[in-house]
């Protein structure tokens, strides 16, 4: 702690910010006031507040600074949750491919609420177990590090999380993996180098629903802080609402579907009662004109059939 190696503990991407806040509550002597996350015995960390105030001497200068920090990790993980909910919310309102919007809100996860997001979904074939739609690292070349992990050792179906959310419909949280945890679940030495160089300290998966079944299921994995009950909190209700936005995008794809079908089904409607009438009308012409007997009953069958098959089709139409 001594000198400036009390800032040894405060995570790298505040440090900077944090030095530069102490200096200028040095240099103006006023009160130090800020929020930061500060390392954790176990290497996680967690959101403190953190106030220091000058206290003065007789003769006018800084005699000492005392501070306190505050854990005010729960409250400003409620505060972020609520403003992702709201991000995520004007996502899914701006498009209606699923796919996209799924993979917009793994960028929006990483990095608010993890440092990795997967979204996988049922595969319909039923060829694969699962299909992956979208996934985000914090770290872009974590990111191809994540895809060459899952392509080298594929989740087994009996003890993956994913595969048993989607199996059972219920959340699983992991709070805490320690290394041991890694070692114990490694399959080679390769397998375990690749989980610890991706950095895996915490984890959540929750189900992705439609109408009362399971559609898919979205990963949160952190590597250098803890989920909370209060996160599972969160990541199901982003779940609910990517659901129903999965769902809508589904159904507008089905009437897109159905529109295209029907615009086949009157142009073809349109050609087939058109066809007949083109013969009486052309027959019906040629008897004004004048025909023979024998070609006037030969206008007529050929009215009365033209009138038949018209008569057919509007059944079928009706039916």
């Amino acid at each position: 702690i001594l000198g400036r190696g009390w800032l040894d503990a405060v995570h790298p991407n505040h440090r900077g910010l944090v030095a530069s806040a102490w200096d200028a509550a040095i240099a103006s002597r006023t009160v130090f006031d800020e929020e930061y996350l500060l390392r954790q015995t176990d290497g996680s960390y967690r959101w403190f507040a953190d106030k220091t105030v000058p206290v003065y001497g007789e003769d006018g200068l800084v005699e000492e600074w005392i501070g306190t920090a505050v854990d005010v990790h729960d409250r400003h993980v409620a505060q972020e949750g609520l403003k992702f909910l709201s991000r995520a919310n004007e996502l899914f309102a701006s498009s209606l491919d699923y796919r996209e919007t799924l993979k917009n809100v793994t960028f929006l996860a990483v990095p608010r609420i993890a440092d990795w997001c997967a979204i996988d979904m049922v595969d319909p074939t039923g060829e694969n177990p699962r299909d992956r739609v979208a996934i985000a690292h914090v770290d872009p070349a974590k990111l191809a590090l994540a895809e060459e992990f899952v392509a080298k050792y594929p989740p087994d179906p009996e003890s993956s999380a994913v595969e048993r959310v989607m199996r059972t419909g219920a959340s699983e949280l992991l709070p805490y993996i320690p290394d041991e945890m890694l070692v114990q679940a490694a399959k080679s030495p390769e397998h375990l180098r690749l989980m610890r160089e991706l950095g895996i300290m915490s984890s959540m998966v929750v189900p992705l629903r439609s109408r009362g079944a399971v559609i898919g299921a979205i990963t949160f994995v952190a590597s250098d802080r803890r989920f909370t009950p209060q996160d599972l909190t969160h990541a199901e209700e982003l779940a609910y609402r990517a659901s129903i936005a999965v769902e809508n995008a589904r159904l507008y794809s089905a009437a897109q579907a159905a529109n295209r079908a029907k615009d086949e089904f009157l142009a073809t409607l349109s050609h087939e009662l058109r066809t007949p009438m083109t013969a009486v009308l052309g027959w019906s012409r040629m008897l004004k004109l004048g025909l023979s007997d024998a070609e006037a009953k030969v206008a007529i069958d050929a009215i009365e059939h033209g009138e038949s098959m018209q008569g057919q089709l509007i059944d079928d139409v009706l039916d």
